[in-house]
């Protein structure tokens, strides 16, 4: 996928305008991202100026090299990091011209977001994590409860309902973040190494979670090690050093060991 846009660019490196041919719910364009080196007035920049762009309904995965700047992209996408220089837009909205809590309402709109770690609330049963992202959505209570026992019935962990955390493996605790995320039915999920700490079962059950939203309208953007899982998203998104160096359609392990060595 290209992305054709007509930058004027100022001498500081931030974009002025940006008139883009194409609509996409999510979208970046000259993303930089920095962070200070612990108390030294040094900065690391992470994200060099990526431009990115994920279609309605496409899965992409991003892979890279450790340290290629996989999870800061998919944090600036989200809105979870602020870009420092660049535009991104999710749905039409320019988060980076937002407050942090303008984009806090805008991602409870439309967006979710898969954590490696799961996220879960120890004190809180599997149905109660599941109510909790659909009342911070600002669902009523009985509504929330509702919302909440269909998702978990639509990924066959309703017998999780009355789980806590502490009581499931590390395949129910995803599947059951997945269901939080899913309940408020987002129109863009990001997932962060979503089968990084699962066994070779668990993480396709996960994945194919994750194919199934994709093939239902749901846009998905994945960070992964896994080749294997990489080669069966729609798009792979190569990135080395804080930019994109190759985008592949129709991917296979072959092809995507040979660009990330």
């Amino acid at each position: 996928m290209t992305i054709e846009t007509d930058r004027s660019v100022e001498e500081n490196g931030v974009m002025e305008s940006d008139n883009c041919s194409e609509w996409f719910p999510v979208r970046a364009v000259g993303v930089k991202k920095r962070f200070r080196l612990g108390r030294r007035k040094d900065w690391n920049e992470v994200l060099h100026g990526v431009d990115f762009a994920a279609d309605v309904g496409e899965f992409v995965s991003i892979v890279g090299p450790s340290g290629s700047g996989k999870s800061t992209l998919l944090y600036c996408l989200s809105g979870l990091e602020k870009a420092d220089d660049g535009k991104v837009m999710l749905n039409g909205a320019d988060i980076t011209r937002m407050s942090r809590q303008q984009v806090s309402v805008e991602r409870r709109a439309s967006v979710g977001f898969i954590f490696q770690d799961y996220n879960l609330i120890d004190s809180l049963t599997g149905q109660a994590n599941v109510e909790l992202s659909l009342r911070l959505a600002g669902k009523h209570m009985g509504k929330a409860r509702e919302l909440a026992r269909e998702s978990m019935y639509r990924l066959g962990i309703e017998h999780l309902s009355g789980a806590y955390p502490s009581d499931m493996s590390g395949g129910e605790r995803q599947r059951v973040a997945i269901a939080r995320t899913l309940a408020c039915s987002p129109k863009i999920v990001f997932a962060d190494e979503p089968t990084g700490a699962l066994d070779s079962k668990n993480a396709q059950t996960v994945f194919g979670l994750l194919r199934s939203i994709a093939s239902s309208g749901t846009t998905v953007v994945m960070v992964t090690h896994s080749l294997e899982l990489a080669a069966r998203t729609d798009r792979v998104v190569v990135l080395r050093d804080g930019l994109i160096v190759d985008s592949v359609d129709n991917p296979t392990r072959a092809s995507l060991a040979r660009q990330i060595q």
